[in-house]
């Protein structure tokens, strides 16, 4: 039983190994391109979609090593910094949007 256990263990780490590795590699293959300068306006929206994508893979995978590892000091650290980020997104996003106040 103890055995079979370790070789899972070791598969899933394997897994993980190949699927980050693969994760990196197609950020770096995006990071090669450069956005077209015949279609600007397509080029952003992929640029969003990519990082979109990208972003919340990365959250995904932060959220599941903290639940794994709890206590490790890089999983809780990347979570606040997300969460921060995330934060400060907001606060730019709404800084410049009308407040609307309705008096009854």
């Amino acid at each position: 039983m103890l055995v079979a256990q370790q070789q899972e263990a070791r598969a899933a780490a394997a897994l993980v190994q190949r699927t980050g590795a693969a994760y990196v590699a197609a950020l770096a293959a995006l990071a090669q391109e450069r956005p077209t300068q015949e279609r600007p306006a397509q080029a952003r929206r992929d640029a969003a979609a990519i990082r979109a994508a990208a972003g919340s893979a990365f959250v995904a995978a932060a959220d599941q090593m903290l639940r794994l590892f709890p206590d490790d000091p890089l999983s809780v650290g990347t979570l606040q910094g997300l969460e921060a980020a995330r934060s400060r997104q907001a606060d730019t996003a709404n800084a410049g949007a009308p407040e609307h106040v309705v008096w009854f």
